[in-house]
C-alpha cells in the first residue's frame, strides 16, 4: 500500500464536533464549542447586546478576540480563540456587583449549547455539472464509524486502490469504520494516519476499488468567485454533487489557511472533494458555519499534499528501521 502511495507522489513532480471542556496554553480552563471564531464572535457579541449590555470589542493577540461588557450590574470579559478552524475555545470572567441581577456565564453556556443546530433538508443534483466533475462521483465514498458514540457520517474519496482521504474530526485511531461506495459496495476501513491540526485523515479500505481521485492532477490557486463544486455523502445520501464559489482570499487559522466557499454544506460532507470546473481537485470540504447551510470552510490541496509528504516520509522511516 505505501509503495503504491510512493508511487503516486512521486508522480508530483516532485467530520460532528462536541462541545467539551479543554485547557488553553496558560492552563486556564475553557469551554470549547464547534464553532469558528468569527461565527463565536458575532454569537457571543449578539447575546451581550440582546442583555441590554454595551460590548467592546478588542484584539490581545493576532489569534485572539476579547468582549468586554460592563454596567452597574456586573462585568463580562470573555476571550475568545480558536481551538480549530471549527471549533473555538471560551473563556468566561464575570464579576457581578452587590446585588446585580445580569445573567450569570451559565445562562451564556447554556445559550450557545443549544445553538441551532439543525439545517435544512439536502437538495437534489444542481441542474448542471462538467463531465470532468462527475467522474469524481465514482471514487467519492461514505463513511460511517461503528461502535462509537455518537455515530459520525462523513465523505472521503479514494486516492489509490486502498487509500482514502477524510478530515479526522470525529475519528481516533482505534475507532472501525464502515464505508458505502456510489454503487453501494460496501467495505471495511482502518485509520493509519490522523492529523488533527491539520483535520485530515488517511484510512485503508480492505477493498480495491477501481477509480481514484488525482491529487497530482489539482491545483493550488483559486479566483475569487471561482465556480468550485463538492461531490459528497450528505444526510448518508451516495454521491450528490453541489455548487459552489470561492468567496476571498484563503483565511488563516492558526498556521493553517482555509479557502471559505459560498456552497450549501449539511452534515456528512466533511472530506468531500471539491473540484473547479475541469474536474481536477482543489481542496476538500472541511465543514460549515453551524448557523447556515451556505457558507463552509476547504482545506486547501496544498495542506492535502503536505500530510500526505509527511505520511511517506514516516512510512521510508519506518522501512529503515
Amino acid at each position: 500500500m505505501y509503495r503504491l502511495l510512493l508511487g503516486l507522489l512521486l508522480c508530483l513532480a516532485l467530520g460532528v464536533l462536541s462541545a467539551g471542556p479543554c485547557r488553553t496554553a496558560a492552563g486556564d480552563e475553557a469551554q470549547s464549542y464547534p464553532l469558528p471564531l468569527a461565527e463565536m464572535t458575532r454569537l457571543v457579541g449578539n447575546w451581550l447586546a440582546g442583555q441590554g449590555l454595551p460590548v467592546e470589542r478588542s484584539q490581545p493577540a493576532p489569534d485572539q478576540v476579547q468582549l468586554q461588557a460592563n454596567n452597574d450590574q456586573g462585568q463580562w470579559v470573555i476571550l475568545l480563540e480558536p481551538h480549530s478552524a471549527l471549533s473555538t475555545l471560551v473563556r468566561v470572567s464575570y464579576h457581578a456587583q452587590d446585588g446585580g441581577t445580569s445573567p450569570a456565564p451559565a445562562d451564556l453556556a447554556a445559550y450557545l449549547r443549544h445553538y441551532p443546530k439543525e439545517t435544512p433538508a439536502v437538495s437534489p443534483f444542481p441542474a448542471k455539472a462538467p463531465p470532468e466533475v462527475m467522474q469524481g462521483v465514482a471514487a467519492t465514498v461514505c463513511l460511517r464509524t461503528v461502535a462509537a458514540e455518537p455515530a459520525q457520517e462523513i465523505t472521503g474519496f479514494v486516492i489509490d486502490a486502498k487509500l482514502i482521504l477524510s478530515t479526522a474530526h470525529g475519528l481516533s485511531e482505534q475507532v472501525a469504520i464502515r464505508g458505502t461506495t456510489t454503487e453501494g459496495k460496501a467495505f471495511t476501513g482502518t485509520v493509519l494516519k490522523l492529523d488533527r491540526e491539520r483535520d485530515l485523515a488517511l484510512i485503508g479500505s480492505d477493498m480495491a476499488h477501481d477509480g481514484s481521485i488525482a491529487v497530482h492532477g489539482g491545483k493550488n490557486i483559486l479566483d475569487d468567485n471561482e465556480r468550485v463544486y463538492a461531490t459528497g455523502c450528505p444526510a448518508n445520501l451516495r454521491g450528490v454533487v453541489y455548487r459552489g464559489a470561492i468567496v476571498a482570499e484563503p483565511r488563516r487559522i492558526g498556521p493553517h489557511p482555509y479557502w471559505q466557499v459560498r456552497m450549501e454544506v449539511h452534515p456528512g460532507s466533511s472530506g468531500s472533494p471539491v473540484f473547479d470546473a475541469q474536474g481536477a481537485l482543489v481542496a476538500m470540504l472541511m465543514g460549515r458555519y453551524r448557523g447556515t447551510d451556505s457558507t463552509g470552510f476547504l482545506i486547501p490541496l496544498e495542506t492535502i499534499m503536505d500530510f500526505l509528504r509527511e505520511h511517506l516520509r514516516q512510512c521510508n522511516t519506518e522501512d529503515t528501521k
